[in-house]
């Protein structure tokens, strides 16, 4: 995944293995498994936490509710935390939602959001999270190739329009978030956790 990809150039000096559906290259026990990458390779996290007893951060979106249920209850057996955002901006758009949904009622709510042309899950975990969140299924997806990602949460009523954008200008700012929730991680009991734990921390 380009996350990973991204991780492993930033943080190269903590990196000791990287595993993907091909390949196998583990130099050292690690602390923390990060996945970001495609929801077949779920089991090989999971064989590899196992193997070195050690929590897993979950990036990788497009789960179905059967996987889900696998995380779910694996994570009785070691900490998980997954999110289908890690940076703060989405985080704090998210908070903002939480904390005045009541007052979004009499608006209609829509949802755009743009990714590069090479992601594969349409609608983004991201998007559907903010559906999820404003009760809506009004989602526009569009695939272009110079997106990072970019959403956009509109609510407009016949008065007015009100907006709120998140675009991401540089994808290490979900490695730097990746790398956080691992870190915070690494202190918690077995269970299953999301970055906004960490966010409100």
């Amino acid at each position: 995944g380009k996350v990973n990809n991204t991780i492993k150039e930033i943080y190269s000096n903590l990196v000791v293995g990287v595993v993907d559906d091909t390949n196998e290259f583990i130099t050292d026990t690690p602390d923390v498994i990060i996945d970001f990458s495609h929801p077949t390779l779920l089991e090989k996290a999971f064989y590899f936490s196992l193997k070195y007893n050690v929590p897993i951060i979950i990036g990788t979106t497009g789960y179905n509710k059967e996987k889900m249920a696998q995380i779910k209850e694996f994570s009785k057996n070691i900490p998980i935390l997954i999110s289908s955002n890690f940076s703060n901006g989405i985080m704090l758009i998210k908070k903002i939602i939480d904390q005045n949904n009541i007052n979004f009622n009499d608006y209609k709510k829509t949802i755009i959001e743009r990714h590069n042309s090479l992601k594969k899950d349409s609608p983004s975990g991201t998007a559907l999270m903010l559906g999820e969140l404003l009760d809506t299924n009004n989602i526009y997806s569009y695939r272009e190739p110079f997106f990072i990602g970019e959403h956009d949460v509109i609510l407009e009523n016949e008065f007015e329009i009100i907006t709120f954008t998140h675009k991401v200008l540089n994808r290490n700012i979900f490695a730097i978030g990746a790398l956080k929730a691992a870190t915070w991680l690494l202190n918690q009991e077995n269970g299953l956790y999301s970055f906004e734990d960490v966010y409100d921390e």
